[in-house]
């Protein structure tokens, strides 16, 4: 990003310097006098730039730890950039540059001697196929701006084509596969199971490295809880170009695992984004009171969600249950012998887990001493039923003549948010982006009447890229007002600026436009990128505006003006472009590891950019025709008061 916008500074005074050389000047003389007219220009072109970077640094969130040192890296490089362009390249152009012009009949059969003449006569015939098409473009206002408007409409119907996500998927080549087997499963068993994986995953021809780790042990260590759980990580080879991706790997071990009976398995692509997260792609809540309720409704949204295409593991909190021992009180019984609910959990509880009578010093450490009934007398449900309770009228009632003792499946945990209970609905998505998924997943969710008490709430990746989207609109919104601030201090006028700013709408399309024909999202990285073309794209605009006020200034019509400035500043608009969307190239295409969370940044300024700037060099002209045709005098915004009293004579 900064190699191609470090050098357009340089390439503006570099290319005024050689103009004014070719029109006479010494090189003393040209290089003060280039300098000095562009430099607003340029200095204004910098500070726009670098203005959009400072709203990126405090965004809140993800984006704000990824892409601050980017902004903050780009920001100082430009003000290096910016000190070299008027300081050492106006220095080295009075004492090195030669300006050597090219005859048509130069005998010389020299390489470099035909391709300056070929590129001279090149620019040339485009030099007056743009002064055609700018003449043409004043002479018919109202088409172009017609067409300009409906080049920013254009936005509209795109977006809905434009997939949207929070982060783009990094293919840092690992997958882990995690396995559930029914609970109490022996971990010979689930050792076994994981063998069977092991040995479909070998299949797959860019697996490198396989690790396993099943169940766990007392005072052993292990990534998974309990013995019928297991987690397998996988190292990819280093993927070539043209090979597949972690993601598509991902899909063909799904195929490969989906026939093993009697386990549960879940495959997923590992990245460091995604952990930092810190959720599943989609994610439903479902809050209520009753949690059989909850489970039913939990059912039905896990089989709409699975219906539709992208879905991948579809899952439910609920889910998982283990079985547990469930003491039903019967409450007349137990109040006959006074006993409350109360007091039989807590006899259950000192029975069961025991109660702490003293502690033991030793030391300066205490121990606590817990006292409860020996293992054999509570492993199964008849030695539960035969602990006795003692009553306030000196009876001791065995439990099971109070209460009903059974054996039932129930939850792993129950999860309360804001006072309810929550059961979650989860799934993984695969070959659809995060925001038409959860679009077809909320249509179908619209069929499920909820009952009353009982509502459902998206979370996951979803909500932080919402989140996350209405912190960059902001930092958006500022970047405009900050670009448009600097501008009109730079030039002394709201009339200027405002021009200026319509290359920004146009950009905006450029942006969306490449997105939907590279098939990339619109994302926090790609956000970003059509967040600093605000700061970029007015540059060819500032300089083409500056030329033209100057030109006004030494005595020329508004018109010709114009006709002059376009084709004069047009070299450097291109050259500047070129240097800043060939920088970002590499970006765009995707090179090397890594590149997934920078490409759709670089897709989306290389579009805006290019789009724009073809743009801006007709339309900010006719523009320009347009509001400086207007009498801003009388609007109290743009108009100046005057400092002179109106004097009224008396008389008839």
């Amino acid at each position: 990003l900064g190699l191609g916008m470090l050098v357009d500074n340089s390439i503006v005074v570099l290319e005024n310097i050689h103009r004014f050389m070719q029109n006479g000047y010494e090189r003393l003389e040209a290089s003060q006098l280039a300098a000095e007219e562009v430099g607003t220009a340029i200095l204004a072109s910098t500070l726009t730039t670098m203005a959009v970077f400072l709203p990126i640094v405090y965004v809140k969130g993800l984006a704000s730890v990824i892409f601050k040192e980017l902004g903050l890296t780009v920001s100082f490089s430009l003000l290096a950039s910016l000190i070299v362009s008027l300081t050492l390249v106006p220095v080295m152009c009075s004492k090195f540059l030669k300006v050597t012009k090219i005859k048509e009949n130069n005998n010389e059969k020299r390489f470099w001697t035909k391709v300056s003449l070929s590129w001279q006569r090149f620019f040339e015939k485009i030099e007056q196929r743009y002064s055609t098409l700018l003449e043409w473009s004043l002479n018919n206002r109202k088409i172009i701006v017609i067409g300009a408007i409906c080049a920013f409409l254009l936005v509209i119907v795109i977006i809905p084509f434009v997939g949207m996500e929070f982060l783009p998927d990094i293919d840092e080549g690992r997958l882990t596969v995690n396995l559930k087997l029914p609970a109490g499963t022996r971990l010979e068993e689930t050792h076994k199971m994981l063998t069977v994986i092991e040995q479909h995953l070998w299949d797959i021809p860019e697996v490198e490295q396989v690790y396993m780790s099943g169940g766990s042990s007392e005072g052993g260590i292990s990534m998974s809880s309990g013995t019928e759980n297991g987690s397998i990580w996988v190292q990819l080879k280093t993927k070539s170009f043209g090979g597949r991706s972690t993601d598509k790997i991902a899909e063909d071990a799904r195929e490969r695992l989906r026939d093993i009976p009697g386990a549960d398995i879940k495959v997923e692509s590992q990245s460091l984004l995604s952990f930092a997260a810190g959720s599943t792609p989609i994610s439903i809540e479902i809050k209520g009171d009753d949690l059989e309720r909850l489970k039913e409704i939990s059912n039905l949204v896990a089989e709409e969600v699975a219906q539709v295409e992208g879905a991948r593991e579809v899952d439910t909190s609920m889910s998982e249950e283990r079985p547990e021992v469930q003491i039903s009180v019967n409450k007349q019984k137990a109040a006959s012998y006074g006993l409350s609910t109360a007091q039989v959990a807590s006899t259950i509880d000192a029975g069961v887990e025991g109660t702490i009578a003293t502690r033991y010093r030793v030391g300066g450490d205490e121990i606590n001493i817990r006292v409860r009934l020996d293992k054999e007398m509570v492993s199964t449900t008849k030695d539960l039923g035969n602990i006795t309770i003692l009553s306030p009228m000196g009876f001791q009632v065995p439990l099971d003549e109070i209460a009903e003792i059974s054996i039932e499946n129930g939850p792993m945990a129950v999860t309360r948010k804001d006072q309810s209970r929550v059961v979650t609905v989860t799934s993984q998505i695969a070959g659809r982006d995060l925001g038409n998924v959860t679009r077809d997943i909320q249509t179908r969710l619209k069929n499920i009447v909820m009952p009353e008490g009982y509502y459902m709430e998206f979370g996951g990746e979803r909500k932080e890229m919402i989140d996350a989207f209405q912190s960059l609109v902001m930092a958006l919104i500022l970047g405009v007002l900050l670009v448009y601030m600097i501008m009109a201090s730079q030039f002394e006028s709201l009339l200027h600026p405002f021009i200026i700013m319509f290359a920004v709408p146009l950009a905006f399309t450029g942006a969306f436009f490449a997105l939907f024909v590279m098939r990339r999202t619109l994302n926090v990285a790609s956000f970003i990128g059509i967040i600093m073309l605000t700061g970029i794209v007015v540059n060819n605009a500032i300089i083409l505006v500056d030329y033209i006020n100057v030109l006004r200034r030494s005595g020329l019509s508004r018109r010709e003006a114009i006709l002059k400035a376009g084709p004069t500043r047009l070299r450097p608009i291109l050259m500047t472009t070129l240097t800043t969307v060939l920088g970002m190239l590499p970006l765009a295409i995707g090179v090397g590891e890594g590149h997934e969370l920078s490409t759709p940044m670089a897709t989306a300024v290389i579009g805006g950019l290019t789009f724009s700037t073809l743009l801006t060099l007709i339309v900010v002209p006719v523009f320009y025709t347009i509001f400086d045709g207007f009498d801003f005098k009388n609007i109290p915004f743009f108009g100046r008061r005057s400092n002179k009293t109106e004097i009224r004579e008396e008389g008839v």
